[in-house]
């Protein structure tokens, strides 16, 4: 009885961390009240969190399960969490990754 539930299990630990949730309103509000990134709006704010956070959902499974738990730790210390951010962290561990012997790993 005890055997089936091991393969389960595995199946089930070798699937990736879900993508975490971020409440990026507040970041984009500083943002734009604060005119911190070029005078952007708080509607392109959002647009450009949204479009990030779909570009994360699509490679999700893809990224090491080390960068992604790197990566969605980082965007939740010191301020409002951003997936922009995180996109961008992602995105250096790809390159990172792809390019062992490159500048980025000085």
């Amino acid at each position: 009885m005890f055997v089936p539930i091991v393969p389960v299990v595995a199946a089930y630990s070798s699937q990736p961390a879900a993508m975490p949730r971020l409440n990026v309103e507040p970041s984009c509000r500083a943002a734009s009240d604060f005119k911190l990134s070029d005078s952007q709006s708080f509607t392109e704010c959002m647009r450009d969190e949204a479009e990030a956070k779909g570009e994360i959902a699509k490679s999700w499974s893809n990224y090491s399960a080390a960068a992604r738990a790197r990566c969605g730790g980082e965007v939740l210390i010191g301020g409002p969490p951003s997936y922009v951010e995180m996109y961008e962290c992602l995105d250096i561990d790809r390159l990172r990754a792809s390019h062992p012997r490159s500048v980025l790993k000085r």
